[in-house]
């Protein structure tokens, strides 16, 4: 049936999924298994075409943080990181200009945000697997290695 109102063709869309959403999710699922290069080209395209959409939705999702708060924490940074207190260098992927935002740093235990830092310290962190025992470890290392090099 045509709808001259695109407001009721949009909630009769609405009723629709959510009457069907795991006939049709599945679906989704066997098209994306199927069609994987064309599925990659597709999300690479909405991304780069709603980077700032994506961002924020990411932030809410995974931190719970609006883009307003995270800017209020960038400020409160100067723009640096919490640990090298270096602006990021990292440039962004797939020719987008400028350089990617401050990593949020968060404790996996609870989620409680340490702070922003930059691709590298973000990195070691996570290499280090955020265990106090393992940066004291390689501090000690490089001092150690420093002194044995300078002598």
């Amino acid at each position: 049936m045509p709808y001259k109102d695109p407001q009721q063709k949009r909630d009769a869309d609405r009723r629709y999924y959510l009457a069907h959403r795991e006939h049709l999710r599945a679906l989704a699922e066997i098209w994306k298994k199927k069609n994987r290069p064309r599925h990659l080209f597709l999300m690479r395209r909405w991304h780069d075409a709603n980077a700032d959409c994506w961002r924020a939705t990411h932030l809410q999702k995974v931190h719970g943080l609006t883009p307003e708060r995270f800017q209020a924490l960038v400020a409160l940074q100067g723009g640096l990181c919490a640990i090298c207190s270096e602006p990021e260098t990292r440039r962004r992927k797939r020719g987008r200009p400028g350089t990617t935002p401050l990593h949020v740093d968060h404790d996996h235990a609870t989620g409680e945000i340490r702070g922003l830092l930059c691709s590298r310290c973000n990195a070691a962190l996570g290499f280090l697997r955020d265990r106090e025992d393992l940066c004291a470890a390689a501090m000690e290392y490089l001092r150690r290695t420093k002194a044995t090099n300078a002598a």
